[in-house]
């Protein structure tokens, strides 16, 4: 996703800085606009995205936009290529990195492919709005997903009798798919036989439709914090501007 914003050393709010710092040294303009462009991207990073993404989301994980987010910084004295930019990395993602891959979908809108699993409250700390526990997390649990029941698969009179064969089959932790209209994948959590009847207890963790995208509306939210932000671009100049001629001033 990408939304740029330009500061004008020229407007006439902040020509006067930007006259006096030329006239101080050939570095000072620079580093003020050096200076103004990264607070901004910090800006967006540690206030403006977590308001956007609180107004728009619901909050799961209350570090997830700041711990995958990254500021690259604008660097150099060379004022027509500086830039300072703020996003988000996969390769830096501590949660999930599924989630900031689908970010683009949550900001322009669009098609969320491969959403076989679908968590429920069952699979989550508490209600809809808490994270998945961990235990329950895809990644926990995926390398066993291939060994999952489908009930489908086992022969025998009704749904029933094929989900107590499927959840013997798997044993005590392990998953069965079942359900007909609304398939969930289940975690077998104990098989007891009592009185002459076996019970099974089980965790509906995750619903389940094989190869299902999910259409995302769009958001906006970087948007929002982007431009939120670059509202203080000028007001970042020239504190920057007043610390360096303060500075040299010394």
């Amino acid at each position: 996703m990408s939304h740029n914003y330009f500061l004008n050393v020229n407007s006439t709010k902040v020509v006067a800085f930007t006259n006096k710092l030329e006239k101080i040294g050939k570095v000072e303009l620079p580093i003020a606009i050096r200076g103004a462009l990264n607070r901004t991207a910090f800006d967006v990073k540690q206030r403006s995205m977590i308001k956007s993404a609180e107004a728009h989301f619901v909050k799961r994980n209350p570090n997830f936009f700041r711990a995958n987010s990254h500021v690259d910084m604008a660097k150099g004295l060379f004022v027509n290529t500086m830039r300072s930019t703020v996003g988000f990395l996969v390769s830096k993602a501590q949660y999930n990195n599924k989630a900031v891959q689908e970010l683009q979908q949550q900001e322009y809108g669009g098609d969320i492919k491969d959403r076989t699993f679908i968590p429920t409250e069952g699979a989550r700390v508490g209600s809809s709005a808490t994270p998945v526990r961990p235990k329950n997390r895809l990644r926990t649990i995926g390398p066993q997903l291939s060994r999952a029941i489908d009930i489908k698969n086992i022969p025998g009179p009704n749904r029933r009798y094929k989900f107590m064969r499927a959840a013997h089959k798997a044993g005590r932790g392990g998953y069965v798919i079942a359900g007909l209209r609304k398939p969930m994948l289940y975690r077998i959590e104990s098989i007891s036989r009592k009185y002459g009847r076996t019970f099974i207890k089980q965790k509906p963790l995750y619903s389940f439709a094989k190869g299902r995208s999910v259409k995302i509306e769009r958001t906006s939210f970087m948007r929002e914090a982007s431009l939120n932000s670059a509202n203080r671009l000028e007001r970042f100049y020239i504190e920057e501007a007043k610390r360096r001629i303060a500075k040299m001033a010394k």
